[in-house]
């Protein structure tokens, strides 16, 4: 999946201006980070890339086509189909224990009870966090929390994963761990993938990285 943005404008009421003119590309199957202080904007531009927020000014094309007018419904089966979400708090259900969780996606989306669950327990066996399996979200360490949400974020096979500091509350050990059981997915290295963050060290784990300063991107060409 191909991403561009261009000339993206974003208020904050009443008078606050956030996104100033952002333009970037991704490429399909490329993997970017986008570096930025507290206050900077990058959920907003999270929100703006998965079109849970509406930019105030700009372009929005994916895979060529023109996305930034399209009606809610479109965007709903988009994110359904084709994204996957990596949040630092993924918002599991607490009356579920993690397979329920990590199948829910696909519960939601009207696949069979029993093909969701195999579905989840295979991907919690790869990404080594069985013996979890039916814990409740209450009782998962910080890890593997980070690691049910990205099993939950990639089960569907989604074609880009949009990432919002959702390791930046984990050790450097933790933090090197979860970014290799992504690569070791099947097709995990070659998935297309946007990080926000406010972590430098984070970016470690992707090709390219970026800066959002004052509204606009730059890109850092020192790596």
């Amino acid at each position: 999946m191909k991403i561009e943005l261009e000339e993206i404008v974003q208020w904050f009421p009443p008078d606050r201006l956030i996104l100033d003119g952002v333009n970037l590309v991704l490429k399909e199957g490329e993997q970017v980070s986008i570096l930025g202080e507290p206050g900077s904007g990058k959920s907003l531009l999270i929100g703006i890339l998965g079109g849970t927020l509406r930019a105030c000014e700009g372009r929005i094309r994916i895979d060529g086509e023109e996305w930034q007018d399209k009606k809610k419904d479109r965007w709903e089966r988009l994110r359904r189909e084709k994204y996957g979400f990596l949040l630092r708090e993924p918002g599991f259900m607490e009356n579920l224990n993690m397979i329920d969780n990590v199948a829910l996606p696909l519960l939601l989306a009207g696949e069979n009870g029993l093909t969701s669950r195999k579905k989840a327990r295979k991907q919690l066996q790869d990404l080594g966090v069985e013996n979890a399996a039916y814990r409740k979200p209450g009782q998962l360490s910080l890890y593997e929390s980070s690691v049910m949400g990205l099993a939950r974020a990639v089960l569907h096979q989604p074609e880009i994963l949009l990432a919002d500091s959702f390791t930046e509350h984990l050790t450097r050990e933790e933090e090197a761990k979860v970014w290799k059981r992504l690569r070791n997915l099947p097709g995990g290295g070659k998935m297309s993938l946007i990080q926000v963050t406010g972590r430098r060290d984070s970016s470690q784990y992707t090709e390219r990285r970026y800066f959002l300063r004052k509204g606009r991107i730059y890109e850092d060409e020192s790596i």
